[in-house]
């Protein structure tokens, strides 16, 4: 589902962010990618959704090839990902209700399917009285959580999260690890990068390490 081999990426000429990276997720697997700040988890999540280009080696991701996918291409790749960004990413002006929705509206989804799918998911992270509230009025870790179930609500073959329990207090975190296994359970395909060693440990999945952008555990299932 996943294939780094001997990726390497670098910013302004620096020292590389990542290194020689071959890794391997393969469909439906949950794993943990770990590592201190500035190991390269980010940018390695960024690759895979196509947000940063590689400077050397290939990336398949679903059976496409990043480094060779056209620019059109890219909105048909992304409509079988969901990203759970650090900054979140949310609309402004919009309202919980539609920037959850947007992905399902953007394909074509009828109105009350996604008033069903968005009303579930919001409900799944315990946030379905902010319906109606605009971004402005959440508090961060409730604007994490709506970014969480945007991510999931299209149910999406592959879900990228980048510390998507930084600021949740635990039982919220479990909660959203528990949504994550779900969908995991239901066939997408789950790659989370986090800090969180308590989480890492008690879920009981493949962790692949990250040390100054390279892999130093876990870059292919046992």
């Amino acid at each position: 589902m996943i294939r780094f081999y001997h990726v390497t990426k670098r910013y302004d000429n620096r020292w590389p962010a990542l290194q020689d990276i071959s890794l391997r997720v393969d469909k439906g697997e949950m794993a943990f990618l770990t590592g201190p700040t500035g190991a390269g988890k980010s940018t390695l999540l960024k690759l895979v959704f196509g947000a940063e280009r590689a400077d050397e080696g290939q990336i398949l991701v679903a059976g496409w090839d990043i480094a060779r996918l056209k620019r059109k291409s890219f909105p048909f790749l992304r409509r079988n990902i969901g990203v759970v960004f650090q900054d979140y990413k949310l609309i402004p002006r919009r309202s919980v209700f539609d920037n959850v929705g947007l992905a399902l509206r953007v394909s074509g989804v009828p109105a009350r399917e996604i008033a069903r799918r968005v009303d579930g998911i919001l409900a799944g992270v315990g946030l379905l009285n902010k319906r109606d509230n605009l971004p402005i009025h959440l508090s961060g870790g409730e604007q994490q959580r709506i970014a969480i179930a945007r991510a999931l609500v299209h149910e999406p073959t592959i879900l990228l999260a980048d510390e998507p329990t930084g600021n949740l207090d635990p039982k919220t975190s479990w909660s959203i690890i528990d949504l994550f296994k779900d969908a995991n359970a239901r066939g997408t395909t789950v790659l989370i990068a986090t800090h969180n060693r308590e989480i890492v440990t008690s879920a009981h999945r493949r962790v692949i390490a990250l040390e100054t952008g390279h892999v130093v555990q876990g870059g292919e299932p046992e």
